[in-house]
């Protein structure tokens, strides 16, 4: 943990600015994302022992109370991760779940929809250049169970509950989750089957260890309670969080 002292507490936003040590902000009154200085962060974070920073998820707890928080991440499957979590009382570990553990290190997209409607071609090809690079593997475009991206899942009895639920990468039509409910989608305390794996592969891809699905299947544990398996979805519009920032290249955060 490194520490900062801003010269005045509290976080930035439209209606009164703060001075802070990372020039930490909401982007809107009502919105939750937030921003910061980008260059003042990687300052700190080298501050700290780490051995190599494109293997980082660097966690910012903002001094704001209200609702929010934004995940930036370099593409590639390995690179920064910069994740801005609020501290409002009530939610902060769901805002810290999803953003840090979803998003900066997961690499999981949003399972939620803001949008009615079929996914465009475009954000198809944005998403699948994305998977080639370990992004939002946890969504795909289709309901084939033989195609689909945890098609391995399909057919295990202790499994059952994992399939293609549509909506999901923040449209109502043409992508697919693989479980009903998940962090991804309303914060909750249970990450979904197919997204737990990919979690356990990335951090043994960083550990330079074999992965196995064997191996996971013996280890992983199911929480399967009633929130985790109800058929219909309570999503609190003024809780969705934006979707991350997706930065080509090192250089941005150094602007």
């Amino acid at each position: 943990m490194v520490y900062a002292v801003s010269a005045e507490s509290g976080i930035t936003d439209p209606n009164k600015t703060v001075n802070t040590k990372f020039e930490t902000k909401y982007l809107s009154v009502n919105a939750s994302t937030m921003t910061a200085n980008f260059t003042t962060c990687i300052n700190y974070i080298l501050k700290a022992p780490i051995a190599d920073i494109d293997y980082t998820v660097a966690i910012m707890v903002a001094n704001g109370m209200r609702y929010g928080g934004s995940t930036f991440l370099t593409s590639g499957k390995k690179g920064l991760g910069l994740s801005i979590c609020s501290n409002p009382p009530d939610f902060f570990r769901g805002i810290l779940q999803h953003e840090a553990g979803g998003h900066g290190f997961g690499h999981l997209a949003d399972e939620y929809v803001e949008q009615t409607g079929l996914i465009p071609q475009s954000e198809v090809d944005k998403l699948h250049t994305l998977q080639l690079n370990e992004i939002y593997l946890n969504v795909d475009v289709t309901n084939n169970m033989s195609n689909i991206l945890w098609n391995h899942f399909i057919g295990l009895s202790n499994y059952a509950y994992v399939g293609a639920y549509e909506g999901a990468y923040l449209y109502s039509q043409g992508v697919w989750r693989s479980e009903n409910n998940s962090l991804m989608i309303n914060n909750i305390n249970y990450i979904n089957a197919y997204g737990r794996e990919l979690i356990v592969k990335r951090i043994m891809q960083l550990a330079g260890m074999t992965y196995s699905f064997t191996d996971f299947q013996s280890k992983d544990v199911m929480e399967l309670t009633p929130t985790t398996k109800a058929a219909s979805l309570i999503i609190d519009k003024s809780k969705i969080l934006p979707p991350p920032v997706i930065i080509r290249k090192m250089s941005y955060f150094m602007q």
